[in-house]
């Protein structure tokens, strides 16, 4: 996992398996994130190609916490067999997910003109 910061915008590029042996680098790693005052949060799954229950949970903990202090979590680049396990799990309806990680980007910094 590597983590840029694009203006105020903290982006993760996922790893290409998030389960139960990953899920806890990633909890830590995003929970970090929130705890030194990160409110937005892409997380980049251009190279995932597997998300498990256990990587869901994380990614709803982290979206609730990141609600109660007024924050964000967005999903972009999702690969077709990722994409059908979020939706099938509703998390398409409780986190927002765009096509690429210029779009999340740019809707996160206000940036939504052409």
């Amino acid at each position: 996992m590597e983590i840029t910061r694009i203006e105020t915008i903290d982006c993760i590029a996922m790893m290409e398996r998030v389960d139960s042996d990953t899920a806890g680098v990633l909890e830590k790693t995003l929970n970090n994130l929130v705890a030194t005052g990160s409110k937005e949060i892409v997380c980049d799954f251009s190279a995932t190609t597997y998300i498990s229950s256990a990587g869901l949970r994380v990614l709803l903990s982290v979206t609730k916490t990141l609600i109660r202090s007024h924050g964000r979590l967005v999903l972009c680049s999702l690969r077709p067999g990722v994409t059908e396990v979020l939706i099938i799990a509703g998390f398409n309806q409780i986190i927002p997910i765009y096509p690429t990680l210029d779009a999340a980007i740019k809707i996160l910094s206000g940036n939504t003109g052409p």
